[in-house]
């Protein structure tokens, strides 16, 4: 029995060592991509902080999910254009990120609970498994979704900032511009079908009324004034008697900006006042004047229009911050990162039926 037991215990003893060995060969995941050592690999530095190679992997695999990528995308030239991809993503979103960081923007619980549930998510549809083959952790993860918190934080911020800035220059810009809400009703001058949907011809050019037929609408473009103007009926149960309501309407604009044959007709009219027909390339209008100066309307627009500029200048600003910052000069291990097998990472992702659906 003695010997029995003893020549168990030799047997576990050698079972333990091949498995240790096994682990040291192979590491903790037989399917590793890359090892623990390689994972830590310097890639790049933003400020004082280093992305290693574990990181870098994390952003390709969210390059490859989000643009859905498939193996036979994949060829030297376009790994190289995702490589690119990759590595100025990570320095944007770093930079923005220490940029949050100097300019103590704090984040709700409602943001950091949308972090953890965007990296639940993240986490559990590609699994601790095939993750633990780029040395991907919960962590790093999770930090990525917080990172993009903040990083949106900064850039509603910065946002807010630049339209506010706008806004105050349009209100001293605009100050003396009044914006106006007129109702029209349009007497057009192109054929419409029964459904209010403009006839074309076979150029497909929009059929033009004949003389008579302009004439005509002359007439009751008159007729219609005359009894808008009695004020026994208001235009709006016009526009429906006379089988215009589908080409009038209510329009606000500021002064200037209406049709060249409207702009001086409504600069003159009183409030409630119904201007005379007006010939216009669109037919004979009659314009109702029913708001002078909507200061709701012209703070609208402003902000409007402050707020498209503000994005539309949001590139350049970005681009600034990423030419103080320097990272662009910084040096990146492209010779490490040419190591990257995007295909293989396509194809993992193709057979475990982990790509976007």
């Amino acid at each position: 029995m003695k010997k029995r037991l003893a020549g168990m215990k030799r047997i576990v003893a050698v079972l333990l060592s091949v498995l240790m060995l096994m682990t040291i060969l192979c590491g903790c995941n037989s399917g590793a991509v890359i090892s623990e050592e390689e994972a830590q690999t310097p890639i790049l530095t933003v400020d004082q902080y280093t992305v290693t190679l574990d990181e870098v992997y994390l952003y390709y695999l969210q390059y490859i999910f989000n643009n859905n990528l498939m193996p036979s995308q994949v060829t030297e030239a376009s790994t190289q254009t995702i490589t690119t991809y990759v590595v100025q993503q990570i320095q944007m979103e770093y930079v923005q990120y220490q940029l949050a960081m100097a300019s103590e923007i704090t984040l709700t619980e409602e943001n950091m609970l949308a972090a953890e549930n965007s990296a639940n998510a993240f986490y559990n549809h590609f699994g601790e498994e095939f993750l633990s083959m780029y040395s991907i952790d919960y962590d790093m993860v999770y930090n990525m979704f917080v990172r993009t918190m903040y990083i949106n934080e900064l850039s509603e911020k910065a946002m807010q900032d630049l339209a506010d800035e706008y806004l105050a220059q349009y209100e001293e810009e605009y100050a003396d511009l009044n914006f106006h809400v007129v109702y029209y009703a349009l007497f057009p001058s192109i054929a419409y079908d029964e459904n209010g949907q403009a006839l074309t011809n076979e150029n497909g050019e929009y059929v033009a009324l004949s003389e008579e037929e302009m004439a005509q609408q002359l007439a009751l473009a008159e007729e219609f004034r005359e009894r808008a103007v009695s004020g026994n009926e208001t235009m709006e149960q016009l526009v429906e008697e006379y089988g215009i309501a589908f080409c009038s309407g209510v329009e606000r604009n500021y002064s200037g900006a209406y049709i060249a044959e409207l702009n001086e007709v409504v600069e003159n009219l009183d409030l409630n006042e119904i201007s005379e027909v007006v010939e216009t390339d669109a037919g004979y209008m009659i314009v109702r004047m029913d708001n002078l100066n909507d200061e709701e309307f012209k703070l609208y627009s402003l902000q409007y229009m402050a707020s498209q500029n503000a994005r539309t200048l949001f590139p350049t600003l970005q681009e600034n911050w990423m030419n103080a910052s320097g990272v662009a000069y910084a040096p990146v291990d492209y010779d490490t990162l040419a190591t990257v097998d995007v295909a293989a990472m396509c194809a993992e992702l193709s057979n475990r039926g982990l790509q976007m659906q």
